[in-house]
């Protein structure tokens, strides 16, 4: 029986729910011969994975899922770029991915700062108990922290009304198009747009935005993703044989409780079930995929 791929999942270093040896047990459950964990702007999961022994018969490539800011048509918008089996070691890699997590420290910090001081039923303990350097909807760790530690179903409401109303804000975080893509390819990775069904552009924006980021060297798409439909994959496909790009499939899990019934190597109602794609090809070529 042939093993499937799965190269877009996120641990516990971004905002999965399980650390990348759970993932591996569940990627084996699967049927699944080959994973890449990308953590939104953070490596440590490939780190951790070179540095340990997994008992396991899967193969990994290294990935990132890169916070992006890009425009067409003088029009803004988030997009994420995926890097795979770039040198962990790369000292610019490093640098910046560490300068990220600290803008998240210190946004996080203030943020529950500003909390504690505004509500005197919350205890500033919590600044220091709450892990803060996640990419996460940090609302979700705050709302855990309160529920673990027992606060009242109307102190927990104040709380979310204020996160309502006071969202949070990561000053100057995200990755230039440029930037990102050039990060990648300066750390030996191969750029990969995400998910591009997410943007919600229609085929022309997608193809000037294509354009755009070929010029900057980017070398695939995302075409299979477990959120999007048979008709949008169908697109993405035609898409990518056209610019004649390099094309991945991914779940994007994260985690069993929050992600509509989505499994590694699944996807939702077995959407997925990739056995092979074209980067994996080029991966295996470059020596970047090894098993553990």
């Amino acid at each position: 029986m042939s093993k499937l791929i799965d190269l877009h999942i996120h641990s516990i270093y971004s905002d999965g729910k399980y650390n990348p040896k759970d993932i591996f047990k569940l990627a084996k459950e699967n049927n699944v011969g080959l994973i890449s964990i990308t953590d939104h702007d953070d490596i440590r999961s490939a780190q951790e994975v070179r540095k340990r022994l997994y008992e396991s018969d899967i193969f990994f490539v290294n990935g990132i899922e890169l916070s992006t800011l890009t425009s067409i048509d003088d029009k803004s918008f988030r997009v994420h770029i995926l890097g795979y089996g770039y040198d962990e070691e790369n000292k610019e890699l490093n640098k910046i991915i560490n300068e990220k997590k600290q803008i998240r420290e210190i946004a996080n910090t203030e943020y529950l700062e500003n909390m504690c001081n505004k509500y005197s039923f919350l205890n500033p303990k919590m600044i220091n108990d709450i892990e803060k350097n996640k990419f996460i909807r940090f609302s979700r760790l705050i709302l855990k922290y309160l529920e673990d530690n027992n606060y009242s179903k109307e102190q927990i409401e104040t709380i979310i009304n204020y996160m309502n109303n006071n969202k949070f804000i990561y000053p100057n975080y995200e990755f230039s198009d440029e930037e990102a893509i050039s990060l990648l390819l300066s750390s030996k990775g191969i750029p990969v747009l995400a998910h591009p069904y997410q943007y919600r552009l229609n085929e022309e924006e997608e193809r000037k935005l294509l354009d755009k980021l070929i010029s900057m060297r980017l070398q695939g798409i995302e075409i299979y993703h477990s959120g999007d439909t048979p008709e949008g994959m169908r697109l993405q496909e035609k898409i990518c044989d056209e610019y004649n790009l390099l094309w991945s499939a991914g779940s994007d899990y994260h985690t069993d409780i929050d992600d509509d019934d989505n499994k590694i190597g699944l996807g939702k109602n077995k959407n997925l079930m990739i056995e092979d794609c074209s980067l994996v090809k080029v991966l295996k070529k470059e020596n970047k995929i090894y098993r553990r």
